[in-house]
């Protein structure tokens, strides 16, 4: 792609931003109020083009730097525009991952949705909801307390158990389940396991 195309481009995904190509060598003579690298790829699909052209400047050890002098509203980093790409609002279906997508909240944003998992738990059908399992600090199981509680560490791992549904913005701790439900939830595990045991004797037979 040439350079004119190249920037073409970039115009289109990132209006009113200016970018220039150069060496690593050349960086520091860059006369950018801040050099704020602009990596290789670009999170989204819609910028699927721009990170497909960027490729072959990485590959051949350029860089692409933003010459703008613009500080993140939430990150305070200096990037193309604010908020920088990092920090744009999250899909749903990057809701839908939490806790795993924590990084791309603030700390009133993870505060805020870890509140909200008791209220998940009570409305999520558990007959019909995901399941999974995986080991957790017993009292930090979406690993976020250590990330809104400085000074906080790590007490005790184990194994436990979380459900998610399409509704429920992410997955939820057993802890957070009403009694009832956390117990139909262990019945549901219970009955899969004496299934797939059951399988097991007639596939042999």
């Amino acid at each position: 792609m040439s350079e004119r195309a190249l920037a073409d481009l970039l115009s289109e995904h990132f209006p009113d931003v200016y970018f220039k190509v150069m060496t690593p060598a050349d960086k520091p003579e860059a006369h950018c109020p801040r050099d704020a690298l602009l990596v290789s790829w670009v999170d989204g699909p819609e910028h699927a083009p721009v990170s497909a052209a960027l490729r072959p400047l990485t590959e051949a050890g350029m860089e692409l730097v933003c010459c703008r002098d613009i500080t993140c509203e939430r990150c305070g980093q200096p990037g193309p525009a604010s908020p920088c790409l990092k920090c744009l609002p999250m899909t749903d279906d990057e809701v839908a991952l939490m806790p795993w997508r924590r990084d791309r909240m603030t700390r009133e944003e993870l505060a805020a949705w870890l509140a909200s998992r008791e209220e998940a738990g009570r409305a999520i059908d558990i007959e019909t909801c995901e399941l999974g399992k995986w080991y957790a600090d017993d009292c930090d199981p979406y690993g976020i307390r250590e990330m809104i509680e400085p000074g906080y560490e790590l007490i005790q791992t184990g194994t436990d158990r979380f459900v998610r549904s399409p509704d429920s913005r992410g997955w939820i701790h057993e802890g957070d389940l009403p009694t009832e439900k956390g117990q139909a939830m262990h019945e549901r595990i219970e009955r899969q396991r004496q299934a797939y045991e059951a399988a097991q004797v007639t596939g042999l037979n």
